[in-house]
């Protein structure tokens, strides 16, 4: 079964972030909030937790955390209703033992996400601890990027590596990627600017679970 997930794009005020929540909450039970402080990628985002805090949503939240340090952050997260958590092995590597056994102290669930150009070797020591992995095939930090075809061969290299730990992806989905990266193994779908763009958010969510059910 193919999770799919809509991301809150890079959303900058308190009111985008609403703005996003009320399109998405009437099709979904979960949405991606995309966290940057400008260090990690040039975009900068709102925080997030307050945001969370301050909105009434019966959503369930997973946290992009496209963080310098996100052990400096993670804190604040953990008093709202974000359970899902992926932060990138990217200038982390030091410190993902520790927000490992962090965030699973606090009963959430963490996913390592490695960029287009990470190898998988990279995370190989925190396999055993990590519930998600998850694979960027667009350049982090903005959207409508290209979808980056060679990440495929990854996926399909962990899926087999490691058939125990779901696969997520972000970047680039839409009616022609979302069956490859299936095909390839993931079993969580990120998806940003389809659903962003989309004036019929159900119809688009119809077309698209059926393109990857088919």
């Amino acid at each position: 079964m193919i999770e799919i997930v809509p991301t809150s794009v890079l959303v900058e005020t308190q009111a985008e972030f609403n703005e996003i929540i009320q399109r998405y909450e009437p099709f979904f039970t979960r949405v991606s909030i995309d966290i940057s402080d400008g260090i990690f990628t040039t975009t900068k985002t709102i925080n997030g937790y307050e945001e969370i805090n301050n909105t009434k949503s019966k959503l369930d939240f997973d946290v992009h955390m496209m963080v310098e340090n996100p052990q400096d952050k993670i804190h604040n997260w953990y008093n709202t209703k974000a359970d899902r958590f992926f932060i990138h092995i990217e200038h982390n590597q030091h410190t993902m033992a520790q927000l490992i056994n962090q965030i699973h102290y606090y009963k959430k669930k963490i996913g390592i996400v490695l960029n287009p150009d990470t190898k998988v070797e990279e995370i190989r020591e925190f396999v055993e601890g990590m519930d998600y992995v998850q694979f960027m095939t667009v350049q982090p930090g903005a959207y409508g990027r290209e979808f980056i075809d060679s990440v495929l061969d990854k996926i399909i290299y962990f899926r087999e590596t490691y058939p125990n730990i779901p696969i997520a992806v972000d970047g680039g989905i839409n009616l022609e990627t979302a069956p490859m990266v299936k095909m390839a193994g993931a079993s969580i779908l990120f998806v940003g600017n389809y659903f962003y763009k989309s004036k019929d958010i159900g119809k688009s969510l119809e077309e698209l679970s059926a393109v990857i059910n088919s």
